[in-house]
């Protein structure tokens, strides 16, 4: 499983439309079919029922669904707390101050 795969997987659960997901991921539809079939064969599911009538998600790609978006938006943060970190606008800072009493 890819970034690729995941992206296109959520825009075709999202728009249903084979055409129209590899037109804007610049691949041909069969590549995306492709795609989708290799995804379908490494999770051991059918996440897609395609018919005459047009494409739906089975139970197990609204299952699937939720997990992409979720590995996507954790992958889109790692990356951007790296950035952060390499550019040193986040880190730790620790202080420490010592308190005293005065004994009367």
């Amino acid at each position: 499983m890819n970034t690729s795969q995941l992206q296109n997987f959520i825009a075709l659960a999202q728009t249903l439309n084979y055409s129209e997901v590899a037109k804007s991921a610049y691949i041909t539809q069969p590549a995306l079919t492709k795609q989708i079939n290799k995804l379908e064969s490494e999770l051991g599911v059918r996440l897609f029922d395609r018919s005459k009538h047009g494409v739906a998600l089975t139970y197990a790609g609204e299952e699937f669904y939720k997990f992409a978006v979720d590995i996507l938006d954790g992958m889109l943060q790692a990356e951007n707390r790296m950035s952060a970190i390499s550019a040193g606008q986040t880190g730790f800072l620790k202080i420490s101050s010592v308190y005293s009493m005065e004994m009367q």
